[in-house]
């Protein structure tokens, strides 16, 4: 979980990154220049592809 939350933490733009190993969740905040594209790239590079996104 803390290797999620710091990988994703690392991209510009992220301001907060909660996961949860057990239900396979995390919740991102973000603002420019982070995106949906690159968020889920590199959840995709660290073994932990999105596949349902929401985004609100």
């Amino acid at each position: 979980t803390r290797t999620i939350e710091m990988e994703v933490k690392d991209l510009e733009g992220v301001q907060a990154v909660k996961a949860n190993v057990e239900t396979k969740k995390v919740e991102i905040t973000f603002d420019s220049p982070a995106d949906e594209q690159k968020i889920k790239s590199l959840l995709a590079e660290i073994d932990y592809p999105a596949e349902g996104l929401i985004t609100l």
